[in-house]
This record gives C-alpha cells, structure tokens and sequence, in this order.
C-alpha cells in the first residue's frame, strides 16, 4: 500500500502490523488506516494457516512472511523489507486492540517534538481502567520499576521509533519480548521516549486458553530473563536523554522555516 508521505511532519513513515492467523483483524485495521500518513504498509506474517496474507495483499499491503512463529522475528523481516527512504516505523498489531487513527499523535511526538521513541498506552475509565494491563504487562513493569527505578505507563506494542534507532538499539529477541528489549534498551542507551494515551477501538483479538498456566508462567519467565540480561549489560543507572537526533534536528530546523502543523 504507497500513500502519500507525511511532508508537513517531514517524515517518510511506514506502518508495520505483525499478524498470526487473524486474516478478519487485518482486513478491519488495513480499511482504517488514515490516507496520506504512510509511504508504505507492511504485514508480516508469521506463517498463518487462515487467510491473513490474502487479506493484507487484497487491501493493497506489502505482504512478508516469516515462519519462524515470532512476534520479533516478524516485525525484524518487514523491517528489513522497507524501501531506504523510510525514517520512521509505526508498529501496530493486527488485533486491533488500539486506534489505527491515532497514529497521527505518536508521529507529531517523532516529527514536532523531536523523541526517537514513542509508546501508545491504552486509557480507560471506570471499571475497566484495570483491565488496560495483562498480569504478565504489570509484572515486567513492577520489575522495571525496582531494577531502574524507572515507571512506565505500559510496554504497548503500538508504538512509533526512528528507523535509525532503531537500528543502533540492536533489538536481538525473536519473540513476544522484542517490544519490551527495544523500550528497555532505548532508556538505557539515553534515547528520547514519550508516552501517550491512545484509546481501544473495541476489536482485541480474545486470548487463547493456551495463554494461562504453563504459557503465561514461560512468558514469565522470559520477560525476567530480558529485563536481568539488560541489567547485567547496562547496569543500574539510567543516563540523562540524549540531544535531538541528526534526523530530528534537521527537522527542527525544517520547522523554523516552515511550521507546519499547528
């Protein structure tokens, strides 16, 4: 899928949606992806069964299959995939758990504040405000938490990073962990993080049982292991946020000259 590239924030961005047998969750997020915000749209495929690559290539995205089965592995492929012109990459899972709209917010944090990372966390109200984080989300928070001192609002997978850092990051986990890698990895090497609301578009694809018991203690203990490999790696202090990026200081350059968006 080419649009239009997003000149008024003068980024070239691609929208990259990891997808696993969810052929209905693609084809509903593909129709709402806003026009004109994304040079490119990937699916990456890790191997499905049903008709999720049919449904991408229907709606005009480029389709890359990974068979490896991991959420990393996947969403490293379609990196790999873009065209050199793309700086920018929004990560979106085909679940559709967020707001494909919202897009737009996480890419005005890269393009008119200058961050190298930006993470969507769902809000709620009322009695569902409990439920935005699964058990195992909160524990790798709370163990952040007491290894950096550092509190996180979430660990989502709808997120938006320059190409750039994300290549100097060296995001190496091949599974659900990769998100988690890349936001850790970011604060300790001083990379500029913002975090925004983003609200539910009311399809999450429903867990499966498998994601109780044997499952869920492995992810678990996973994401333990991550986070204690990142401490032993980097240690415990967490640096002051590095300047602006030669990307994002061209762009505020840019931006003295031409405003752009209000």
């Amino acid at each position: 899928m080419i649009l239009s590239a997003h000149t008024s924030l003068n980024l070239h961005a691609a929208l990259i949606i990891p997808a696993f047998n969810d052929a209905d969750g693609v084809a509903r997020l593909l129709r709402a992806v806003p026009p004109s915000l994304f040079q490119v749209v990937v699916v990456a495929d890790s191997g499905s069964s049903d008709d999720t690559r049919e449904a991408a290539r229907r709606s005009g995205a480029l389709v890359v299959v990974q068979r490896s089965h991991g959420y990393g592995a996947s969403c490293l492929a379609a990196v790999h995939a873009l065209p050199p012109e793309i700086d920018t990459i929004v990560f979106m899972d085909a679940g559709c758990a967020e707001d494909v709209s919202e897009a737009h917010k996480l890419l005005l944090q890269l393009g008119h504040n200058h961050m190298d990372l930006v993470i969507g966390y769902p809000v709620a109200t009322g009695p569902d405000a409990a439920s935005m984080l699964n058990p195992v989300e909160r524990f790798a928070l709370h163990l952040i938490r007491l290894l950096w001192g550092q509190r996180f609002q979430g660990l989502g997978t709808f997120r938006a990073v320059r190409r750039q850092v994300l290549t100097e990051l060296g995001v190496i986990d091949q599974y659900a962990g990769w998100p988690l890698e890349m936001q850790i990895k970011a604060l300790l090497k001083g990379y500029r993080i913002a975090e925004i609301p983003v609200s539910r578009c009311g399809h999450q694809k429903p867990e499966s049982d498998g994601a109780t018991g044997t499952r869920r203690l492995g992810d678990y203990w996973r994401t333990a292991r991550i986070l204690f490999r990142l401490r032993r790696q980097f240690g415990a202090a967490v640096p002051a946020p590095r300047a602006a990026t030669a990307a994002s200081a061209s762009a505020k350059m840019k931006e003295a000259s031409d405003p752009g968006l209000d």
